[in-house]
């Protein structure tokens, strides 16, 4: 694995979990070599119509590793592999056919005492029907399956544990080591499957990479428990699903999620493409100490990057995400809570954000504490944000050296950057916002609405510039008393620097400048719009 990342921390833990999948690899390496029996010199033959389970199954617990030459291998029961089993195939040319009786072709079940270990299945394809699944993990230590394909809307791989979440205790209960690379999971493009492509649930020290999954309800996601806050989702919980690194993929067409999770910890989505989600393109629900950096996501219809319910300690960075339809977001925050405590320490970093043909935004309606958004460069896209909730002062953006560029020509009012909240004390500095639209009424380059009393709350707008707004280079007002802003050395077109009379107890103004030089002063107003 190749990981370029400037976080010494992620770069750490990837560089660890590279040196643990090379072992890994060369652990599976070492059985795939093994002397293979053939199953066709034990009378075992794919011809599309005799059900070979019995002598599979027979054949896979004396001899373990198999090899099934091209063929259609059908089965009525589903094959359970021991520790080390080893099935290697011819490819698309073998495939293994389920009837309509296994909801699973092939499984590792192992105890809550004892894992199955250390099993491989390569190179083969399952056909089944939409909702079967290729390969059940269960309690098991060690799993790869590689080179393979599906059709017929069959996923491909799903790991399960033989305990509920409330139950679970340790990583001792988890599956641990699974291994997922190199496959093709296609469903029928008239309608997403109701299955998923790949599913890590209540597992550790994953890995899915340089997989195509097409046309699922979900692509390829990871559970650790519900994070929904009614559920298992409160931040002091833990989340079983753990050290999962997901790379190089490609997933399209989803039903619902392209790649995403619920309550998974260490987890680093990187370098995939994604496209044209149902639901969401990538989504860190729920997670603890995740990154998704370098993506490319398109069309996630309730948000491209996402991050649902309480997540804590999450960074998007250097990801490319394109919209083409207004009404799904570049970026969605949703906290059912509507309490910014519950979601801690979220950043969206250097990223690329596109609204192609139209105009994107970046959506958070309900709050989260400590959001983070610098240094990405937005074309065509709204920073949207409404701080509500209760009882957490120190819930307010920081939005800092990001550049917003606008193409469109809109008629309609519009605000580039809006934070429209309850508590904290927001700062927004250093970023460039240009509207270059022949209409320029109804623009506005920055606004800060503060809606709720706080204690000593500060309002810090510094170093901004704003270009094409006439409406309002900069609009600040407060509905309550004892809020200060400073809004300093900004650079405005219009001179339109606006200031609401009501809860601003102080404002501090000075070295604002119009594009020739000259000094800006703020205006008051008795009116809030």
């Amino acid at each position: 694995m190749h990981y370029i990342t400037k976080c010494p921390a992620v770069k750490l833990f990837c560089d660890s979990f590279s040196m643990l999948f090379l072992l890994s690899a060369f652990t599976f390496c070492m059985t795939a070599n093994a002397a293979r029996i053939d199953v066709s010199t034990l009378g075992i033959y794919g011809d599309g119509v005799t059900d070979v389970s019995v002598a599979l199954q027979s054949a896979l617990s004396t001899y373990k590793t198999l090899y099934m030459p091209a063929g259609t291998y059908v089965i009525s029961n589903t094959i359970s592999f021991p520790s080390g089993g080893d099935i290697l195939g011819a490819g698309s040319n073998t495939i293994i056919k389920p009837t309509s009786t296994p909801l699973y072709a092939f499984k590792v079940v192992g105890t809550d005492t004892t894992y199955i270990s250390n099993t491989v299945v390569d190179s083969l394809t399952f056909a089944g029907t939409p909702g079967q699944i290729g390969f059940l993990a269960k309690k098991a230590y060690g799993v790869t399956v590689r080179r393979c394909s599906t059709s017929q809307g069959i996923g491909l791989f799903k790991s399960v544990v033989t305990k509920v979440y409330t139950n679970i205790t340790s990583e001792a209960d988890l599956n641990r080591y699974l291994t997922v690379i190199s496959n093709t999971v296609n469903a029928s493009s008239s309608s997403p499957s109701v299955a998923v492509g790949i599913d890590f649930e209540f597992s550790a020290d994953c890995e899915a990479s340089a997989n195509t999954v097409n046309y699922y309800y979900h692509g390829i996601m990871w559970w650790g428990g519900d994070s929904n806050l009614s559920v298992n989702g409160a931040l002091a919980n833990p989340r079983w699903a753990r050290r999962i690194h997901i790379g190089t993929n490609s997933v399209s067409n989803a039903g619902q999620g392209g790649i995403w999770g619920s309550m998974g910890q260490n987890v680093t989505i990187e370098r995939n493409e994604i496209n044209y989600c149902g639901d969401v393109g990538l989504d860190l629900e729920g997670c603890f100490n995740s990154v998704a950096q370098y993506n490319y996501v398109t069309n996630g219809v309730n948000g491209s990057l996402a991050t649902f319910y309480s997540a804590s300690n999450v960074l998007f960075a250097f990801n490319t995400v394109v919209t083409t339809d207004a009404t799904r977001p570049i970026y969605r925050l949703y906290n059912s809570s509507l309490d910014p405590s519950k979601v801690m320490n979220l950043t969206l970093s250097n990223n690329i954000l596109i609204g192609s043909g139209c105009i994107g935004d970046i959506d958070d309606s309900s709050g989260a504490g400590y959001l983070t958004i610098v240094g990405n460069t937005m074309t065509n896209v709204f920073i949207n944000l409404t701080r509500g909730g209760s009882g957490f002062n120190g819930a307010a953006p920081i939005i800092t050296k990001n550049t917003l560029t606008y193409t469109i020509d809109l008629a309609q009012s519009m605000t580039a950057i809006d934070s429209y909240y309850y508590f904290g004390n927001p700062t927004i500095g250093a970023n460039t916002v240009i509207y270059n639209g022949a209409t320029t009424s109804n623009k506005i380059g920055i606004r800060v609405r503060k809606l709720a009393p706080a204690t000593s709350t500060v309002i810090t707008i510094t170093n901004n510039t704003v270009k094409g707004c006439s409406d309002a280079d900069i609009y600040v007002y407060a509905t309550t008393n004892g809020v200060t802003a400073n809004i300093k050395t900004n650079t405005v077109q219009f001179g339109q620097i606006l200031v609401g009379q009501t809860g601003l107890q102080t404002v501090n103004a000075a070295g604002n400048k119009n594009l020739s030089g000259a000094t800006v002063n703020v205006t008051w107003l008795s009116g809030l719009s």
